[in-house]
């Protein structure tokens, strides 16, 4: 003999408000996500901004051609500030992958 498992119409809905209760959780964290990314973007375009602004600064006061010290000290610090704007592009590509991953999620959840 098999067992039949009766279903109460009760349990059935209360699972199908659960599930919708989770579904709104997941879009309000997706949404918070989001949300955290474009600052996080905003951010390092800041700091990007301020990298050019102290590479500009350093262009302007370059040290004349017989001041060899202050001449490499400049230049390294050029040379520093270029591989932090790039270390900053970097980050702004992943975020962006994220932001990608996201939206794909939503469409998915949209469709269905």
């Amino acid at each position: 003999m098999k067992n039949k498992k009766v279903v109460n119409k009760d349990e059935i809905l209360k699972d199908i408000k659960d599930q919708d209760a989770v579904n709104k959780i997941i879009d309000l964290c997706l949404w918070y996500q989001m949300e955290d990314s474009h600052r996080w973007m905003e951010m390092i375009d800041l700091q990007i901004k301020n990298c050019n602004l102290q590479i500009e600064f350093l262009l302007d006061n370059k040290p004349f051609w017989f001041q060899k010290k202050k001449l490499d000290e400049h230049n390294k610090k050029i040379d520093e500030l270029e591989n932090k704007i790039a270390d900053y592009y970097k980050q702004i590509e992943e975020v962006e992958m994220i932001e990608k991953m996201q939206r794909a999620i939503k469409s998915d959840e949209i469709k269905e």
